[in-house]
């Protein structure tokens, strides 16, 4: 490979803070393109989004998704249930699905939950 044809690389730092919150206290940031009308400073060409979302004890999140996108979670920390049928989820542990509805639903267990939600066409 020529050393002069490479795509020189960037690095971009996601802040700390996160973009928004839900009335079920669910707290997401917005990692790659964008949701809720925010767009993350890692804005990319492919229909791909990212998102953390961090969960207290009990809570839940919901994100609407379209028939024709793609889903997987991969929790980070905790534990809890996800998509209709309340499937268990922990840390640690992916979940690839596409929607039948409109909507990802994830509740958190006893110890809350931390999860990465991936969305792509």
């Amino acid at each position: 490979m020529n050393p002069t044809s490479r795509q020189k690389s960037g690095l971009l730092h996601c802040k700390g803070e996160y973009d928004y919150t839900t009335n079920t206290e669910a707290r997401v940031r917005v990692v790659v393109s964008e949701a809720n009308g925010l767009t993350s400073p890692l804005n990319i060409s492919t229909k791909i989004r990212f998102l953390d979302v961090i969960l207290p004890a009990h809570s839940s999140f919901e994100h609407e998704v379209t028939a024709d996108e793609s889903v997987f979670i991969l929790a980070v920390k905790g534990s809890g249930f996800i998509g209709d049928r309340q499937d268990a989820i922990e840390a640690n542990r992916a979940a690839l699905f596409t929607p039948e509805g409109n909507n990802i639903y994830a509740k958190a267990g006893s110890e809350g939950l931390q999860y990465v939600l991936c969305i792509s066409q």
